[in-house]
């Protein structure tokens, strides 16, 4: 296995969210007739710290001080996020490292009670050791509480933070670990395949990188809202050719579920 503690990003990494934050920035703009953004332009101005990312949209820090156009985003956020979803195959793969015994973090700079809500809604709070956040709404990155957590793991863990972001990718080096990039998230390919570090297409790319050698055996939880149930079912991976793994994970959890054993997920 080539890595023991894995770092996730949240927003825009395990959370499909991307098009749900436009929308919320475009209220604030709306309310005060400043021109509206679409996916390209997003792509272009999105970036940390937030407070740069709102002086780079226009925002006049003198009428409204960040604070308050903080607590104004995540307002408009929280009143309408229902139909919000997990990125494809999430809980799949979250619940496959766990059964191989790699101790997984949330590192998210979103504000703890929203974050902590949202990972109980979605069934995936089990899965994570620990959920390192901030206890405010600034959104001001990530890289401080990081650290400080990061110098507390063994020396000899082997690290790995998931994102989608540059910010990721400084984290990362900050923290000393090593960094994945995930396409579909709050960074155009472009920007993604200009940071130096690996990018992967989906969740389903990241087994044989992560595993390394360990690609046959996984146990995942066919329960993923009860992640730390102990009914565990396995089945192979074959030499890390992802093509055939979903063949041969479609059969088997086609098998699963002619005989009720799993719920669809």
């Amino acid at each position: 296995m080539n890595y023991t503690h894995i770092f996730w990003d949240w927003n825009g990494t395990l959370l499909d969210d991307v098009d749900y934050c436009i929308a919320t920035v475009n209220l604030s703009l709306s309310a005060r007739n400043m021109p509206l953004m679409d996916k390209e332009k997003y792509w272009k101005v999105f970036r940390f710290p937030i407070r740069d990312y709102y002086n780079d949209l226009g925002f006049s820090f003198e009428k409204d001080d960040y604070e308050t156009l903080a607590e104004e985003y995540n307002r408009n956020y929280a009143a309408n996020n229902g139909n919000l979803h997990l990125r494809k195959d999430v809980k799949e793969v979250l619940a496959v490292f766990k059964g191989k015994g790699i101790r997984q973090y949330i590192l998210s700079a979103s504000e703890r009670t929203v974050l902590e809500t949202a990972l109980e809604k979605y069934g995936i709070a089990g899965y994570f050791e620990k959920v390192l956040c901030t206890d405010n709404y600034l959104a001001e990155g990530k890289i401080g509480y990081g650290k400080a957590f990061a110098a507390t793991l063994p020396p000899q863990a082997k690290t790995l933070l998931i994102g989608d972001t540059a910010h990721d990718v400084e984290t990362a080096k900050a923290i000393g670990s090593d960094c994945i990039l995930l396409r579909g998230g709050h960074t155009s390919d472009e920007k993604l395949d200009a940071l130096g570090v690996t990018v992967a297409d989906g969740l389903h790319s990241l087994y044989p990188i992560i595993l390394g050698a360990e690609k046959r055996g996984i146990t995942p939880h066919f329960n993923p809202t009860v992640p730390d149930s102990s009914e565990k079912y396995s089945f192979d991976i074959s030499e890390a050719e992802i093509s055939d793994f979903r063949t041969k994970y479609k059969d088997f959890y086609d098998d699963l579920k002619n005989t009720n054993k799993t719920e669809d997920w």
